[in-house]
Formats: structure tokens, C-alpha cells, sequence
């Protein structure tokens, strides 16, 4: 057995120098038979075949075609500076347009804040305005826009009513008419209006009524004064508005039925408030 072992050694040792030399041509086939043969007959006395490590089979073939990078940087930094400048001004847009709510002004007139009647003056010059809700001898509860308050009356030097501020329009002075035109099928009246409120009025017209004497009315007609020139919100210009102060003029023709008899005119003002 001692035999048979050194043997296989003596093979072992043999493949292993055939294996670094598996590129270079062994000139003596006559020794790798004498190999083979002895082999053989190992085999047949063991009754198996010797290990011999075959280094080939172990040699796993890669065939890695080396391409290109990762990813292909297709572009240049200028363009990726471009890229970012573009996607800050798209975030500054988009924040802008979050930031800045629409304004429905229709929305804005319904929503008014509550006006206050009452305008009070405390010792130290403080003044509070207000709607005066309860009082005593000792104290007064004030409302105001910023909420309830409780004043010591003893600290108050006085308190009056404010009045709404509102636009006023007015006639300045008479109006002239009825003058009859169209064989009295017409009647003119003109004059002047004047606002002597706070706050300008839009869209001031004057209605003349004429009646007879069964102060039946006979009849009706308006005419929009001659103001400021004005464009609002929703694009509309008139020219139609008086500011606080201002003076328009205005001509009112009411076409009166033929034959009929009249004995006097009333005459209404309107306005509307867009602000």
C-alpha cells in the first residue's frame, strides 16, 4: 500500500510541474505515456482512478466587453447651470403665485367691517373708537375692532356719535326746466350736483318725475351726471363718479304724453359706492 501511495505522489507531482508548463510543448511523449501506463495500472490493482486536479477545469472563461462609463455625461456645466438658474425662477414664480392670493372685490364689499359710532377721548389723549355696548356709573364696555374693552369712566373726558363716512351727493343750487321742447312733448331740466361727503360715488345719476295735478304721474326719466373719468376692476370706465367735493353737471330729457297737463316735478339722486 506504502508503493501504491508514493506512486500517486510521484503523479501528483509530475501534473502539477505539466500544469505550469501547459503552454510550453513537452518534447519527450514518451515519458506522458510511460505516465498513462502506470496509471493504468494503479487503477487496476486499487480498483479506482487516482485524483489528479485538472487546473482547466477550474479556469472560468470571462468574456467582459469593457464599454463605456456608468452613464453618459452628455452634458457641460454650463448647461447644468442653466438647468438650476431656470428651476429657481420656476420656484420663485410658483412661490409668487402662492404668496399673492386673487382679490375678489365683490368678496370684499360683502365682507365690511362693523362702523364705529363712538369716539371717545381719555385723560391722557388716548382716542378710542367704538360702539359703546353697556355703561354704569363706574365703568363703560366698549367694542371695538380689535375687540371688547372695558374703560374706567373716570378716566374719560369725553365721547360723542360719529357718522358713517359716506358719500353725499346734493343739487348745487336750483335747477333750471321744465323747458318745453317738441311742442311740449319734451322737458329739459339740467343743474349741477356736488358731493359733500367723505367718499367718492359712482355712477351718479339724477331721476326727474313729472306729475299732474292729481299727482298722477305723467312721466319719468334720469340721466347719469357728467363727473370724473373712472375704470374699475372689472374694466368698466365711466365717467360718471364724483369725487368728495366735486361738481357734475347733468341734462334730464322726459318725454311727456301729448295733451296732458301738467302741474309740478319731484326729482331723486342715486349713486352706488365700488369702492
Amino acid at each position: 500500500m506504502k508503493k501504491y501511495l508514493n506512486i500517486i505522489l510521484i503523479l501528483l507531482l509530475l501534473s502539477g510541474c505539466s500544469l505550469l508548463k501547459r503552454n510550453i510543448p513537452d518534447p519527450d511523449k514518451k515519458q506522458n505515456k510511460d505516465i498513462l501506463e502506470t496509471v493504468e495500472e494503479v487503477e487496476k490493482e486499487i480498483g479506482e482512478t487516482p485524483f489528479i486536479e485538472d487546473s482547466e477545469s477550474n479556469i472560468v472563461e470571462t468574456n467582459l466587453v469593457m464599454s463605456g462609463s456608468f452613464y453618459p455625461v452628455k452634458e457641460s456645466l454650463d448647461d447644468i447651470r442653466r438647468e438650476m438658474n431656470e428651476l429657481k425662477a420656476r420656484i420663485v414664480e410658483y412661490e409668487t403665485r402662492v404668496t399673492i392670493p386673487t382679490v375678489d372685490h365683490d368678496m370684499l364689499k360683502m365682507v365690511k367691517a362693523p362702523h364705529l359710532k363712538h369716539r371717545i377721548t381719555l385723560s391722557n389723549g388716548t382716542i378710542v373708537h367704538g360702539n359703546i355696548l353697556r355703561e354704569d356709573s363706574e365703568k363703560m364696555t366698549v367694542e371695538t375692532q380689535l375687540g371688547q374693552i372695558t374703560l374706567d369712566k373716570a378716566t374719560i373726558e369725553e365721547f360723542s356719535e360719529v357718522s358713517e363716512p359716506t358719500a353725499d351727493i346734493k343739487m348745487h343750487g336750483k335747477f333750471s326746466g321744465p323747458e318745453q321742447r317738441n311742442n311740449g312733448e319734451s322737458f329739459i331740466y339740467s343743474g349741477s350736483l356736488i358731493n359733500s361727503g367723505k367718499f367718492k360715488a359712482d355712477f351718479v345719476r339724477v331721476i326727474f318725475k313729472v306729475w299732474n295735478e292729481n299727482t298722477e304721474l305723467i312721466a319719468i326719466d334720469s340721466a347719469f351726471v357728467n363727473g370724473s373719468n373712472t375704470k374699475y376692476s372689472n374694466g368698466v370706465i365711466t365717467d360718471s363718479a364724483l369725487k368728495p367735493g366735486e361738481i357734475g353737471t347733468f341734462s334730464v330729457s322726459v318725454g311727456v304724453p301729448k295733451n296732458t297737463k301738467y302741474e309740478y316735478e319731484t326729482y331723486d339722486i342715486s349713486w352706488e359706492d365700488e369702492d
